[in-house]
């Protein structure tokens, strides 16, 4: 956590608030290694369009002189970006790295957009271009984006586990420890099978799903399984429509079989035996809509 959608929700609420606002004041904390290269002195810079790759967000800016340079986020476990009126300001929240006093054009209101990282996994990096930024060059194309040949091609090179490849985010970025156990369930894939067995019908499935899933984890607000809160501070509701992950022990939504809690590589993955097998599934999610009865 954060993942796509959740890295999604935030930059679809940021945009329309600090697009086209201008540096006021920028404040560092006292962590210096969150940043990879810290931010200069960006006063007077204007917001360009935040924009997102896999799950790393971007908030590009140019100066009044026409200097750009881009402020790449990478959330890591705990890390998401808030935003609130300076009138409402208080006490800063603990687990603050960044702060930007931020003025919007044309009404001259101001807003506090602040980063905050409890278990300082994330990181920040100030650069000039996308071909100059660390965290990019080990980001891999957006899992939304990416092409299907080559997206086949990256897992048949590879004996590790599809679920180790759909994690590793130099291959296709955006899916972490919720979406993959969600993504091969409803794609039918054991989490086990090794990329070299992966079928072009099957990456072509796995991307399909992808899609599905994440668009609907995104209209949801994302998931608030642990600490993921939005940029107002709202949970996402989407946690409760999940077939499979946190679902260990309990009857699989399609079949009834119990479903497999694993732990692998230090994560924990979720799977129903019966239905990542070798039996063909339907990519329709089955799970009965929340508030519904099931009998």
């Amino acid at each position: 956590m954060p993942e796509l959608p959740e890295a999604e929700t935030i930059r679809k609420q940021l945009a329309p608030l600090i697009q086209g606002a201008s540096v006021v004041t920028l404040s560092r904390g006292i962590f210096p290694g969150i940043f990879l290269v810290p931010p200069e002195d960006l006063s007077g810079w204007i917001v360009d369009e935040p924009k997102r790759t896999g799950k790393v967000l971007l908030f590009p800016m140019h100066s009044p002189g026409g200097d750009r340079g881009i402020l790449v986020t990478r959330l890591g476990m705990s890390g998401h970006w808030s935003v609130r009126t300076r009138t409402h300001d208080t006490a800063m929240e603990p687990h603050t790295h960044l702060t930007i006093l931020l003025e919007q054009k044309p009404s001259g209101e101001t807003l506090l957009l602040t980063y905050q990282d409890p278990r300082r996994f994330g990181r920040l990096e100030w650069v000039k271009g996308k071909t100059t930024s660390v965290i990019l060059e080990n980001t891999g194309p957006d899992i939304l984006l990416i092409d299907p040949a080559s997206f086949h091609q990256s897992l048949r090179k590879s004996s590790r586990s599809i679920r180790t490849l759909l994690l590793d985010q130099t291959i296709a970025s955006g899916i972490g420890n919720i979406y993959v156990s969600e993504i091969l369930f409803l794609s039918g894939i054991h989490p086990d099978k090794k990329g070299t067995a992966i079928t072009r019908k099957e990456a072509g499935q796995i991307l399909a799903v992808s899609r599905e899933i994440l668009a609907r984890a995104i209209l949801s607000g994302g998931s608030s399984i642990h600490s993921f809160k939005n940029a107002y501070g709202e949970e996402g509701g989407h946690q409760n429509h999940l077939n499979v992950y946190g679902h260990g022990g309990e009857h699989c939504p399609r079949c009834q079989t119990l479903i497999v809690q694993k732990r692998s590589g230090g994560r924990t993955g979720y799977f129903c035996p019966r239905c990542q097998g070798r039996k063909k599934i339907p990519l329709t999610d089955n799970r009965p809509a929340e508030g519904s009865s099931q009998t």
